[in-house]
């Protein structure tokens, strides 16, 4: 198995949002990531992972009639 492991930056990138909010989600606990000091790191997978995560909660709120944040 490979592992890679990516910056706030870079998974804002992947996520298209600002790294802002995935230091934000970090905090949460939303995101899964480790602190290295003054540092986040994140698996890729698991970026990848939430973003699955969150599609399927909207697309779920969509069929039961929820609107998005996005609208």
């Amino acid at each position: 198995m490979n592992i890679k492991y990516i910056t706030v930056q870079e998974a804002a990138e992947i996520l298209s949002i600002h790294p802002r909010t995935v230091t934000k989600y970090l905090t949460q606990g939303q995101i899964k990531g480790a602190k290295m000091g003054r540092l986040w790191r994140l698996d890729e997978q698991d970026v990848h992972r939430f973003f699955e995560e969150v599609k399927a909660r909207t697309a779920e709120s969509i069929q039961k009639g929820g609107t998005t944040d996005e609208s």
